[in-house]
């Protein structure tokens, strides 16, 4: 509604070519406002439209989706509000076990992911993909969007 602030916006998207984010603050929840301001609007616009998508966490393949969509665990926000005891339960198959990465830490992911926390699911993701290899510093989430959207996801270049 500030005439002077959209001009400012008009003249470095125009002028300067460049795309500038304003952060939809919140006031509910700020740090995930605050957190989510530092990434690429088009990526946040992916994952909202993909933040149902069991893919999107860190361990789970085909396979295990099904396993889980037979359990009426269909989407991330299911898998949110799934109590860890009946997720062992459904993972207990030994087949499942030796396939299964981190499953302890899907119902967090989920849980970020579900309160489309991006910035704290990302750290998690590079936090677990670490632990597997030393060469990885990449997102499950970040692998998947950068497919589709081809840019970088962060707005300041060289986040870590």
């Amino acid at each position: 509604t500030d005439p002077e602030f959209k001009t400012i916006q008009k003249i470095y998207e125009v002028g300067l070519d460049r795309k500038i984010f304003i952060a939809h603050y919140v006031t509910s929840d700020p740090l995930i406002s605050i957190s989510n301001s530092l990434l690429n609007s088009e990526f946040i616009n992916w994952c909202e439209s993909n933040k149902r998508d069991l893919h999107l966490i860190e361990g789970i393949g085909d396979s295990l989706k099904v396993r889980l969509n037979r359990h009426n665990i269909n989407s991330t926000n299911d898998l949110a509000h799934t109590k860890w005891k009946d997720l062992s339960i459904i993972l207990s198959d030994r087949k499942l076990q030796a396939i299964s990465h981190y499953p302890e830490t899907w119902i967090t992911q989920a849980m970020y992911i579900n309160s489309s926390d991006w910035l704290e699911a990302i750290k998690l993701q590079r936090k677990l993909s670490s632990n597997r290899s030393k060469d990885s510093d990449v997102s499950k989430i970040e692998k998947l969007a950068k497919k589709e959207i081809k840019d970088d996801i962060f707005l300041i270049r060289g986040v870590k």
